[in-house]
């Protein structure tokens, strides 16, 4: 049975973010903006049904999707571009997996104790030895929420 996600959430850590935004191009304005925002996240599901709101002072975003079903989703004002989006249950994580025109990305949300926590993935090809053989930047950006009024958790992570 998945996690109860359910509550009103307040962002404690928001770390590897401008480097996770500068690996997608998101223009330097809109990433400077970004990095000083402290977005909530209002989270409401009811079976199959769930309603993500990322709120905070500069622009909301609100995702309302059912759980395995594809949808096309539209990110204009977030990093301009749309995909089309499908989110899952994977054990009690949230997992989303987003295919456009830009591969490669896609996020999970989990409860750990009385944290939620978002992990955002981006994969890029680089080179990054002589042999020019291509590599893979796997890119993680670690957002931890806590249910509004408790504020006590904090969980790190990097690259990897």
């Amino acid at each position: 049975m998945p996690v109860d996600l359910n509550g009103y959430w307040k962002m404690i850590s928001n770390d590897n973010f401008e480097e996770y935004l500068k690996a997608l191009d998101v223009n330097v304005a809109i990433r400077k903006i970004a990095t000083l925002l402290k977005p909530d996240k209002d989270i409401s599901h009811d079976g199959d049904h769930v309603v993500i709101k990322t709120l905070s002072t500069f622009k909301n975003y609100n995702m309302d999707f059912s759980v395995g079903k594809e949808f096309e989703e539209d990110l204009s004002g977030v990093d301009d571009r749309k995909c089309m989006t499908t989110i899952s249950w994977e054990g009690d994580k949230l997992l989303c997996v987003q295919k456009g025109e830009k591969d490669g990305r896609g996020w999970t949300h989990w409860v750990e104790g009385d944290a939620l926590h978002l992990v955002r993935e981006s994969i890029h090809s680089c080179h990054l030895n002589a042999s020019l053989l291509p590599q893979f930047l796997i890119l993680l950006v670690v957002t931890t929420y806590l249910r509004s009024g408790d504020l006590k958790h904090v969980y790190r992570c990097g690259y990897r």
